[in-house]
């Protein structure tokens, strides 16, 4: 509700009382790396999206917000090529999957490497 409400340092405190009664929950390691991403807490964002992918390797969209922040805040095209196609490998009728292949093509094309492989 705080997260809905622009509040994001109440949800990231929410967040990270709910991990204390249960720190196996993918869903509240995936809202609370959301709540980072609004603060531009953007290490702490991936860190708690990876922990909810090693909870539930099938998180399509774990991989999708991973790869939004390597691709737009962390300027990573090769870390963010890798989290798009397991997004579309995992979900690939996800409703923004012609655009993650538009992007893809785009990275994975050599003439654009220099752009997003900064790294």
């Amino acid at each position: 509700i705080y997260s809905l409400q622009g509040l994001y340092d109440q949800a990231i405190k929410e967040y990270q009382e709910a991990l204390k009664i249960e720190p196996l929950s993918a869903q509240i390691h995936f809202y609370l790396g959301k709540a980072y991403a609004k603060k531009s807490l953007f290490d702490k964002a991936i860190k708690e999206y990876q922990e909810a992918l090693r909870i539930e390797p099938d998180s399509a969209e774990a991989h999708r917000e991973i790869a939004s922040i390597y691709l737009t805040k962390i300027k990573d095209g090769k870390k963010a090529l890798f989290h798009f196609r397991q997004s579309i490998k995992i979900d690939p009728d996800q409703r923004q999957a012609e655009t993650i292949k538009k992007v893809i093509q785009i990275l994975a094309s050599p003439k654009d490497k220099n752009q997003y492989f900064s790294r």
